[in-house]
């Protein structure tokens, strides 16, 4: 039985940062994995600090790969750059999360016949359920346009965030859209078809129809308290409650990171985007207890 196997894919201003991701990852698995920290260039010091975690959870392989070439392509596209360096089933996981519990039970999700599962954009549901009053429709289908891109409305809730995928690599590589993961193609189609939010547009673009849609809590994004507001449908505000309440992985998605001092202000954002902040600052002195870095320093420096 393979080990789970997880996946970050960062660039050098989110080395130190995404080391607190997986911090959070080591401390929610019940048992042994693999992870993969795949960047451009690590920054001095960094490889000895990943040897520090690596010490810290020994049940873990952790797998440093330096791969200088993904910086002739924009950072946000590495991910399908990760064809050249794997051949399992892996999550990928982005630097600004934080994992509040054991992500191994999705690598038993029926993916539905697919090679590719992700959480639907809760961004985009608020969008999307706002977009169903007909007293609002225009306008939030103008919004939705501007989020999207007007060739990727789709008809449904289906528009998925690209900050949590769990892919199938061998399953993807046998198909048909094996072609379509690909460092080179995704950002040069994205730009000719003027896609936007990058990775994420090409994800939705490119693999329309054909990802399964995982749990909203293992990509739970919550800053506005979407759960409370009135307009969204029953069943998505249970799935929205469930998520917030008891999320898998929080997403720090936006411009508000928990690295932020001023996002200390318990007056701003919900219960649940502090909790994980509480959550992630921890881990941020632990890592920095670990590797003798001042994690926090370095994020709001943006370099490693």
């Amino acid at each position: 039985m393979p080990l789970p196997h997880y996946t970050y894919v960062f660039d050098r201003d989110y080395s130190y940062l995404t080391l607190v991701s997986v911090w959070s990852l080591l401390q929610s698995v019940s048992g042994p994995c693999e992870v993969l920290l795949l960047t451009d260039a690590a920054p001095k010091g960094f490889s000895p600090a990943v040897d520090k975690i690596a010490e810290a959870f020994p049940k873990a392989g952790i797998t440093l790969t330096e791969a200088p070439a993904m910086t002739a392509v924009e950072a946000h596209f590495w991910i399908y750059g990760l064809r050249d360096h794997l051949d399992c089933k892996t999550l990928l996981i982005d630097g600004d999360t934080c994992v509040m519990q054991d992500p191994a039970p999705l690598f038993d999700t029926d993916l539905g016949g697919h090679s590719l599962g992700a959480i639907r954009d809760i961004p985009y549901l608020r969008l999307w359920a706002r977009a169903r009053l007909p007293f609002r429709a225009a306008r939030y289908r103008t919004k939705m346009e501007a989020y999207l891109g007007r060739d990727l409305l789709p008809a449904s809730a289906d528009y998925f965030n690209a900050g949590v995928i769990l892919v199938d690599l061998p399953g993807l590589s046998a198909g048909p859209l094996w072609p379509m993961f690909d460092v080179d193609l995704a950002p040069a189609e994205t730009e000719r078809l003027g896609l936007p939010r990058r990775d994420q547009g090409w994800l939705n673009h490119a693999f329309a129809g054909n990802i399964q849609p995982l749990d909203l809590r293992w990509n739970a994004i919550d800053p506005e308290g979407l759960v409370s507001k009135p307009y969204l449908p029953r069943a998505m505000k249970d799935q929205l409650r469930r998520a917030t309440d008891d999320p898998g992985i929080f997403h720090f998605a936006g411009g508000f990171k928990p690295w932020d001092p001023e996002t200390a202000d318990t007056n701003r954002f919900t219960p649940s985007w502090h909790r994980a902040r509480a959550v992630w600052q921890a881990a941020a002195q632990q890592v920095s207890d670990a590797t003798g870095r001042d994690i926090v320093s370095l994020a709001n420096g943006r370099h490693g």
